[in-house]
C-alpha cells in the first residue's frame, strides 16, 4: 500500500541486557533509534518485528551515534525507566576520539546550548551552539589517553540536551572524529562519528540497580588504531566494572 514502510531488514543485534521489563541494544551507526517521516525502518521498529510488537525506546541516539539503547518491554517497565530518566537516576557514559589532543585530563563543561538550523551540501541540518540564553547543559569529559593526533575520551552528559557531547567538544575546538556538522575535518566510515555510549548503570523497573558495559564497534576501533591509540589497554584500565 502506497505510504507504507517496508518490512523492516534483518538486523543482527547485540542484546546487551534482557529481563522481564526492559532490554538493553547495541544500535549500530547509521540506524535510527525511533520511526521518522520518510526514512528506513528504525532499531525499535526492527527490534518490534524481529523481537516483541510492545518494544518502546525510553531514549534516542543520534543516528550517526553508535551504543547502547534502552528498550521498554512492558508498560510498567517504561513508565519505571522514563520516571528513571526524569529524576536522573541513570550514570549514561560514552567513548569518543576527537580530531587534536585535548589539553587536559578532566573537564566539566556547563555551557548553554541553542538549536539553530544550518545548510551543509545542500541539506538542511539541526545543530547546536553555545549561547548565553540557550538551554542549560552540563557535560563532564575524563580523558583516558591522548597523543599528538587525538585523545580517547569518556563523557558523562548530565543533562539531556540534543548533539550536546558534540556541541561541547566543538565549541572547546576539538569536534569528535568525522563529525562534520561540528567542524571535523576527517572522515569516519559510512558517514558516521566516532562516538558510542558505552556504558549506563541504571535501577531496572524492578530490582537492584544493573551496570551494562559493551565495546565500540569495528569502526571505532579501526579509527582508534589509525590515530595510534591503544583502545585495548586503556578499556580494561577504565572501563565501569560490571
Amino acid at each position: 500500500m502506497a505510504g507504507e514502510k517496508p518490512t523492516p531488514k534483518l538486523l543482527n543485534y547485540n542484546l546487551c541486557y534482557d529481563d522481564k521489563h526492559m532490554m538493553a541494544v547495541f544500535k549500530p551507526a547509521g540506524v535510527l533509534s525511533v520511526p521518522a517521516k520518510n526514512q528506513p525502518a528504525s532499531l525499535e521498529e526492527i527490534l518490534q518485528d524481529q523481537a516483541a510488537p510492545n518494544l518502546r525506546a525510553v531514549h534516542r541516539l543520534d543516528r550517526v551515534t553508535e551504543g547502547l539503547l534502552l528498550f521498554s518491554k512492558t508498560n510498567f517497565g517504561h513508565e519505571a525507566l522514563l520516571n528513571a530518566f526524569k529524576r536522573r537516576l541513570l550514570d549514561k557514559r560514552y567513548l569518543l576520539v576527537t580530531e587534536g589532543a585535548l589539553p587536559f585530563k578532566k573537564k566539566t563543561v556547563e555551557e548553554p546550548l541553542h538549536k539553530i538550523q544550518v545548510v551543509q551540501n545542500g541539506q538542511k541540518f539541526f545543530r547546536q551552539q553555545v549561547e548565553p540564553n540557550g538551554q542549560n547543559a552540563s557535560t563532564h569529559f575524563r580523558v583516558w589517553t591522548s597523543n599528538e593526533k587525538a585523545s580517547l575520551v569518556e563523557a558523562r552528559p548530565f543533562t539531556g540536551r540534543m548533539h550536546q557531547i558534540r556541541a561541547h567538544l566543538a565549541h572547546l575546538g576539538y569536534p569528535i572524529a568525522g563529525d562534520a556538522l561540528y567542524g571535523a575535518q576527517h572522515a569516519y566510515p559510512r558517514g558516521n562519528i566516532a562516538l558510542c555510549a558505552y556504558a549506563v548503570n541504571c535501577p531496572p523497573p524492578k530490582g537492584p540497580r544493573v551496570s551494562i558495559v559493551t565495546r565500540p564497534s569495528s569502526d571505532f576501533l579501526k579509527t582508534c588504531r589509525k590515530v595510534g591509540i591503544q583502545f585495548e589497554e586503556q578499556f580494561q584500565k577504565n572501563k565501569p566494572s560490571t
